[in-house]
């Protein structure tokens, strides 16, 4: 029921329990079908369509979530002093999203709005140009408001006099559990301020600081603050150049911090030093759950140092240590992990170099491993016998319920084995073979044993020279499996059909619709994708861990010139262009 352009206008709801409601504009007067509770991405194209629909919300007070944007690069400050007052006496509005154009401005008139409002329990203000200014009259607002529990703000230019502000308001706010400043430009002084915050708060609980300018000297500041007696569970300082000093002093304090289950760390020019610092840590820290440490340059010997800290370390569920160079003696740590480990349910070693031997030995492992549920081993030039040596794992191991072998050369042989390995696996619900080149012979091994298997649910055959005949083959495995989705770039299926590219690309990564709306993204092909704005993908309501898996799926997903271009043009893969783009 949600009309995707205003050339669909006229459709009207007939259910409160879509999500995705209609709407319809006409004459410069906006018309919110009674039933609506829901509005996903209202664009406003025009100032007076700003300001009609101001005046329509203020009658519809059934609404409960909405996400707003200006169509056009520009501050809408007149339209959003509307939108502020309409706010203001809302009665039922709980969660608001306004993505494009709002400027300092358009800020300080959503505080105004933001005072008086007394239902608004989420507010998402990302990529709207906010400066220090913008940021200075939310922040106040945020102090005397004491209903909303969920603020971002990410994809603006706050900068240290923004971050003091709103760690100010922290300080004395009693109901605020989530706050997101990803990318806005903040320094040390910033993160002190937020240190200074966090001592005495006792209810933030998750904080993202990440792609903003820390450095070494705001990781030691905020490490500080982990060993107080602080609430904070969830931190992300990804992509702040912390490097080895920045992760020794965060590692320190995980020694002795005991509430944070989930830490960021991807990115930031991390070595074996930081990385040893680390495990060290993970061999005391007794809460720790989710790890992220990619894209760092750990190298064999960061790789032993976690690996090693695993063989007793029970409470660490997840770890990414993709795009690592962590080569084989890395797998080779990490296998013999595995083999005593019963706690990691998620292991990323994507694009490490790991090569056919590194696949053979955390194959092996699989077959005692009886915890892990998700293995990415991506773009490891893993080749036919790689993929051979995990079918084999597969047929012994019970845990594994997802495994990604996209981009590995596997050809049509290693698609046979995997595929024959399905007929007596009753696991594995998830397998990414996509870029592999597995043809109609890999496609054939598939379709056989997709007749018995009725547990995958999800296959991904992405990029592949699979004849037309013969996917339609496979297809006839969704009547025996109603199940299962297959997502290629190239075929349709009568379920599930992510045809594009970009629907492909996201789906590797094992990103769904429930979590990434891809019509949102605006984006046809690859080409597409690499011209995004960092803007853009900030505008979308997403958890930190799907927005961080999201960017990092799209830009793995481009061809090198792809890249080159997207970072050239400062476009989204700017924060992943590393000293090496080919390890992105």
């Amino acid at each position: 029921c949600f009309c995707a352009s205003f050339a669909a206008a006229g459709r009207q709801c007939n259910s409160t329990d879509l999500i995705k409601q209609s709407y319809w504009f006409s004459q410069s007067e906006w018309i919110i079908p009674p039933a609506c509770t829901s509005l996903r991405d209202v664009l406003l194209l025009e100032m007076d369509e700003a300001l009609a629909f101001a005046g329509a919300l203020k009658q519809h007070t059934a609404l409960t979530t909405l996400s707003v944007g200006w169509d056009k690069q520009r501050p809408w400050e007149q339209g959003a002093k509307a939108f502020a007052e309409a706010l203001t006496n809302h009665t039922g509005l709980t969660t608001l999203h306004v993505y494009r154009g709002l400027g300092d401005q358009g800020a300080e008139a959503l505080a105004e709005g933001l005072r008086a409002n007394t239902k608004l329990t989420s507010l998402d203000v990302s990529g709207n140009a906010i400066k220090a200014t913008g940021a200075v009259a939310l922040a106040a607002a945020l102090k005397d408001n004491k209903v909303l529990t969920t603020f971002a703000l990410g994809g603006n230019a706050i900068g240290d006099e923004g971050a003091a502000a709103f760690a100010e308001a922290l300080k004395g706010n009693t109901v605020l559990t989530t706050f997101n400043a990803y990318r806005n430009e903040i320094g040390p002084k910033g993160a002190a301020a937020f240190a200074e915050a966090l001592k005495s708060n006792q209810v933030l609980a998750h904080l993202d600081l990440g792609w903003n300018n820390l450095r070494a000297e705001g990781a030691t500041i905020l490490a500080d603050a982990l060993e107080k007696d602080i609430k904070l569970t969830t931190l992300d300082v990804g992509g702040n150049e912390i490097g080895d000093e920045g992760a020794t002093s965060i590692a320190e304090a995980l020694k002795r911090n005991t509430v944070l289950v989930e830490l960021g760390l991807d990115w930031n020019k991390i070595g074996p030093e930081g990385a040893s610092a680390l495990g060290e840590a993970l061999m005391t820290n007794g809460v720790l759950a989710t790890l992220y440490v990619g894209g760092n340059e750990l190298g064999p010997r960061g790789a032993g140092a976690l690996a090693g800290a695993l063989k007793s370390n029970k409470a660490l569920k997840t770890l990414d240590v993709g795009n690592c160079r962590i080569e084989l003696e890395g797998a080779v740590a990490f296998a013999e992990a595995l083999e005593s480990n019963d706690a990691l349910s998620a292991l990323d070693v994507g694009g490490n170099e790991l090569g056919l031997q590194g696949a053979v030995v955390l194959a092996e492992a699989l077959k005692s491993n009886r915890a892990l549920a998700t293995l990415n081993v991506y773009r490891n030039d893993i080749g036919t016998q790689g993929a051979v040596a995990f079918a084999s794992a597969l047929t012994v191991n019970k845990a594994l319920t997802s495994l990604n072998v996209y981009q590995n050369d596997i050809g049509s042989q290693g698609a046979a084995a995997l595929a024959d390995a399905l007929r007596s696996n009753k696991a594995l619900t998830t397998l990414d073979v996509g870029e592999n080149d597995i043809g109609n012979v890999g496609a054939a091994a598939f379709a056989e044993a997709l007749k018995s298997n009725k547990k995958l649910t999800h296959l991904i055959l992405e990029s592949h020279t699979i004849g037309d005949h013969h996917f339609q083959h496979l297809s006839l495995s969704l009547d025996n499996n109603k199940n299962l989705a297959l997502a290629s770039n190239k075929h349709k299926t009568g379920r599930y059909e992510p045809t594009s590219q970009v629907e492909g690309a996201l789906s590797k990564c094992g990103l769904t619709e429930h979590e990434v709306h891809f019509e949102e993204l605006g984006a046809e092909s690859l080409g597409d994708l690499s011209l995004l704005h960092f803007a853009d993908i900030e505008a979308l309501s997403l958890k930190v861990v799907v927005r961080r898996r999201l960017i990092q799926c799209i830009c793995k997903a481009f061809s090198k010139s792809d890249r080159e271009e997207a970072t050239r043009k400062g476009r989204i893969c700017e924060h992943y262009a590393q000293e090496d783009k080919e390890d992105l």
